[in-house]
């Protein structure tokens, strides 16, 4: 067997809020002689999220955010002809998500490039020649995302008839004013990436597993229906009820309900209530849920019924985007407690429990503290307890510097100081986490058991574990099943 000896310490880069961020240059390598030339270099602590040679390959763009990721700066530069030069900038007063590498893209016939602006009340299409001049802005109603552009034409994804849809559609730009063209599809989720002159179309439903099409973009008759290898895969007897249920400060919400297929309206069922909750997610859509959605369904099986919902924040409420900026979890966490509430008046609702992994880990802490009186149990898997702990870039771009917010990173903080511990929880966390470190829920069982001796509180730490506690899974989920079934039943 492997030889036996002391742990070895491996230094990892993991900088957290408020602690110098890598100063990040950019190069270019020339592979014949292997010479490298400096092209920018940031002083700032800011990020480089994008860049791109331009289709004939002449020109190198990328776009430099600062720290605060309210502001960027798309760059042009030019090998040989001296230093990159500004192209375009954009800001907001709240944050820009570029996590999205689709923000840009080129016009492959033309010298333009396209730019999905999304710091506004509602994303906008934002069209450039190669000298910075914006040509046009394209509005389309749900705009999410840009998906690429050939032969003449632009594509995009949007929400459907409702936002639980999806739609891919396109813009033909060889029109003096074009207007968004749908394609046809069978099933309520459609998304599509291009390549060349084709496009790669993927449709799905709840209950139906995904179906995939190639078709001429050029030629749209001419279509390939990709092998369902799906065909086989068994789908568990079970219904779904999307609902709209009414949330904090008088706002319409989405959620769901799984339902056995011999549900009962006159019997009372435990509910175990699953949700993300992070800005920009989406968990409520008419878009098959793979492993999570098999995971769902054993819990119908089980006797449970399961409800998930979206708070404000989420992809479901665009024009909202902005409200958890530098208080995350605060007004999402209203929003989950109002639907908690509506679940108790179903007569076929009995006691409800709260389950969530990372960001929705999170959320199931805040959660237990907010609707200790509608909620019997709440589990927290991999969770954030304290944003001062996590990485600068994610949690600064939604919080802000801490030393300009100070009392946000305090006011959501867990546990809260004004608040004891009332509900059953179990908190599960990889000890290797190298995303959420486990520091998050030591932090946190330290402060309540400090506070509460006897708080209702359990955890397990799973040794040489990361994020996904992958090694483990059966039995996290194994425990979690236990949990509900000891606090729900």
């Amino acid at each position: 067997g492997p030889a036996l000896g002391y742990p070895e310490v491996v230094t990892l880069a993991y900088p957290r809020v408020g602690e110098p961020n890598p100063l990040v240059r950019l190069y270019l390598h020339d592979l014949e002689t292997g010479q490298q030339k400096e092209v920018w270099a940031d002083t700032t602590g800011g990020y480089l999220p994008w860049l791109s040679w331009s289709p004939m390959g002449d020109e190198l763009y990328f776009v430099h955010l600062t720290r605060t990721q309210n502001r960027f700066t798309l760059y042009r530069y030019e090998p040989g002809q001296g230093k990159p030069t500004a192209f375009f900038s954009d800001s907001t007063t709240g944050f820009f998500s570029w996590d999205d590498r689709n923000l840009l893209v080129w016009r492959t016939d033309q010298p333009e490039l396209f730019y999905l602006s999304t710091g506004l009340a509602e994303p906008e299409i934002w069209r450039y020649d190669y000298k910075g001049r914006r040509l046009a802005v394209y509005r389309v109603a749900g705009l999410r995302r840009l998906v690429g552009y050939a032969a003449g034409q632009l594509f995009f994804l949007a929400a459907g008839e409702t936002p639980l849809q999806q739609r891919v559609g396109y813009l033909n730009l060889t029109q003096r004013q074009p207007k968004p063209t749908w394609l046809s599809t069978t099933l309520p989720w459609a998304e599509g990436e291009v390549a060349a002159d084709l496009l790669y179309l993927r449709e799905s439903g709840f209950l139906t597993p995904p179906r995939e099409t190639i078709f001429s973009i050029r030629q749209p008759t001419q279509r390939l229906a990709l092998p369902d290898l799906n065909k086989t895969l068994p789908i568990p007897a079970v219904q779904v009820r999307f609902v709209q249920f009414p949330g904090a400060r008088q706002k319409n919400r989405w959620g769901y309900l799984l339902l056995p297929a011999d549900f009962d309206s006159t019997r009372s069922y435990p509910v175990v209530l699953t949700f993300y909750g992070g800005p920009g997610s989406q968990q409520v859509q008419e878009e098959f849920q793979n492993l999570a959605f098999f995971w769902q369904a054993y819990l119908t099986q089980r006797g449970y019924l399961v409800a998930c919902a979206d708070g404000v924040g989420t992809a479901l409420y665009p024009t909202e985007r902005f409200a958890i900026y530098k208080r995350l979890g605060l007004l999402e966490t209203e929003d989950l407690a109002a639907f908690v509430r509506w679940l108790r008046t179903r007569p076929y609702v009995g006691k409800v429990g709260a389950f969530g992994w990372s960001y929705g880990g999170y959320m199931a802490l805040r959660l237990a503290y907010a609707a200790p009186d509608g909620l019997a149990a709440a589990v927290a898997v991999a969770p954030v307890t304290d944003w001062r702990l996590y990485d600068s870039a994610y949690t600064e771009r939604f919080m802000g510097l801490a030393s300009e917010n100070a009392a946000g990173y305090q006011e959501t903080a867990l546990p809260p100081s004004d608040k004891p511990l009332r509900v059953p929880v179990l908190v599960i966390h990889g000890e290797a986490d190298d995303n959420v470190h486990v520091e998050h829920t030591y932090q946190f069982v330290e402060r309540v058991l400090r506070a509460q001796p006897e708080a209702p509180l359990e955890w397990r730490i799973f040794p040489n574990q990361n994020h996904g506690l992958s090694r483990y899974r059966y039995r996290v989920y194994w425990e979690v099943e236990r949990f509900f079934d000891r606090h729900l039943r």
